[in-house]
């Protein structure tokens, strides 16, 4: 796997070539290991990354799906691939926000679900008790549900400015909900 050349090469700003390495690495797992294994999720994993820092935030959240599918079928909930994926996933959605394009990347709030599924799934195996009263900036950063809560608020303001008012509303009753079950597990 190419995930040290990929991360070094956007680091270095050679995004397209960071892009191209890992779509090639990806083909490649995909060839030689299949479409399950989690090899190809790290391949998936990468493009995710090479992708959001492209501007490519829909098809960077597809990919980290597809590397999440692939994890959580042969790892334990707990296990930090699972938290490193749903990371590159939300950073792919707030890249989205920060263009202004969420709404071309979640065009219903039924995209959502699965992505909710998994942060409640990532936060039950690694509850922010653990860490003591007080939660890390850091720590915060990869727990899903304290991150998914500003992505339904971006989208339902971009819903609002579409002229999609009851669809906007409905985000902020899933906001709510949401909110809730992080106060009262």
């Amino acid at each position: 796997m190419n995930t040290g050349l990929v991360t070094a090469k956007l680091h270095l700003g050679e995004n397209n070539e960071a892009e191209k390495i890992a779509r090639d690495s990806l083909a490649m797992h995909l060839r030689l290991q299949g479409p399950e294994h989690p090899e190809t999720g790290w391949g998936y994993y990468c493009l995710c990354n090479a992708l959001t820092t492209n501007g490519k935030f829909s098809e960077a959240v597809s990919s980290g799906e597809n590397a999440m599918d692939i994890w959580m079928k042969v790892y334990p909930s707990n296990h930090w691939s699972i938290s490193l994926g749903l990371n590159a996933i939300l950073n792919a959605l707030e890249g989205a926000v920060n263009n202004g394009t969420l709404i071309e990347v979640i065009p219903t709030l039924q995209k959502l679900d699965p992505l909710e599924a998994m942060c409640r799934k990532v936060d039950a195996a690694m509850p922010v008790q653990a860490f003591g009263d007080r939660v890390s900036p850091s720590m915060r950063r990869f727990t899903g549900r304290m991150r998914i809560n500003e992505i339904y608020l971006a989208l339902s303001m971009e819903l609002k400015a579409a002229g999609r008012e009851q669809e906007a509303t409905e985000c902020l009753h899933r906001l709510a909900a949401l909110m809730n079950s992080l106060n009262h597990p």
